[in-house]
This record gives C-alpha cells, structure tokens and sequence, in this order.
C-alpha cells in the first residue's frame, strides 16, 4: 500500500499519468485509512482535468481520515473554484490561512474573494501573499487585473510586469498577462 502510494507520487513527478492513477487506486484500495492516498489521488484527478467531484470525494475522505490538512484544503477550495461554487472554496481556504498562512493560500483566497467580487478583501489578500512571498504570480496577477478595473494602470501594469518576470513558461497565462499589460500601456 505505501509502496504504491510512493510509486504513484514518483510517477506524477515523472509525468507518467496512467501508472500514477493505477497505483494511486491500489493504495487506496489496500490502505483506505491513509489521508494521503486520498490527497494524491485527489489531486492527480484535478490536475488532469478529470471529474472536479470524484476529486472533491477524494479531499473530504482525506479530512475525514486527517482533519486540518491544510494541503487538501487548498486542493478542495481549488477544486470547489473550477465547479463555480465560490463560498465554498473560499471556507476552504479561509481554513487553510488559518491553519498555515503561507503565499499559496492567500492568493487562493484572495481569488474566491475575487470571484465573489469582494475586491477590497481580495486585494488585501494578495498583499499579504505578496507581504510573505513577492514573486507570487498569481496574486500579482489578480490585484493587477483589480487595479485594471478601477482605472489605477499604472499599479496594474507594475503587477502585470512583475507577473510576468515570476511566472514559469505557462504559455496561456503569459500570453493573458502580457495582453492585460498592453490594455493599462500607453502606446
């Protein structure tokens, strides 16, 4: 059981899906009290696009086993954001700052607040991400595209450009981002 929840973890990392998702089963079926078979099963499923609810059902058994696992909340929230329900995501990672107040959880915040169109408490929210870890794209991103929206361009291309030094090669985002920076740069 821990053998093929390690084997599976290996071949995430090595990009090697079907294996990965055989042997996260297998540890789930030999060992359906481990928090982390559920977790890595959970957000394989996500990560793949897959069905956002069996990765939900994986995450809520992974609590149920280890309660206050703030990794599964960050995992669920993300999945809750993907299917549209905000509040929920937003509980999730609400708990998630508050059991670890890292970056990576306020950003996430800060875009179910942003969802939800509480751009002040989002805005607040990238700037303790940001206070915690400057290059934190995510949240430089969507307090730009905040600034954007209430006509402070400057400030929002300052947050598009420093986006863009931080970001990894993701194509798709940096291709958004530099289109926002042109939209707030005068020609």
């Amino acid at each position: 059981g821990r053998a093929h929840l390690e084997r599976g973890i290996a071949h995430v990392r090595l990009g090697e899906r079907e294996s990965a998702r055989l042997d996260l089963d297998r540890a789930v079926a030999l060992h359906p009290d481990c928090a982390a078979a559920y977790y890595a099963r959970g957000t394989l499923r996500l990560n793949l696009d897959e069905d956002d609810r069996a990765s939900i059902s994986d995450f809520n058994r992974a609590l149920e086993l280890r309660p206050g696992f703030p990794e599964v909340l960050l995992e669920r929230g993300r999945a809750h954001l993907r299917l549209g329900a905000h509040a929920q995501a937003l509980q999730d990672f609400h708990s998630a700052v508050r059991l670890s107040p890292c970056s990576e959880a306020y950003a996430r915040r800060g875009i179910a607040h942003f969802a939800l169109k509480s751009l002040d408490l989002a805005e607040k929210d990238f700037a303790s991400a940001l206070e915690l870890e400057p290059g934190c794209y995510p949240a430089l991103f969507h307090r730009g595209q905040i600034r954007q929206g209430d006509g402070r361009n400057d400030l929002a291309a300052e947050d598009f450009r420093a986006a863009l030094r931080h970001a990894p090669e993701d194509w798709e985002f940096r291709s958004e981002c530099g289109e926002r920076l042109r939209a707030v740069t005068p020609p």
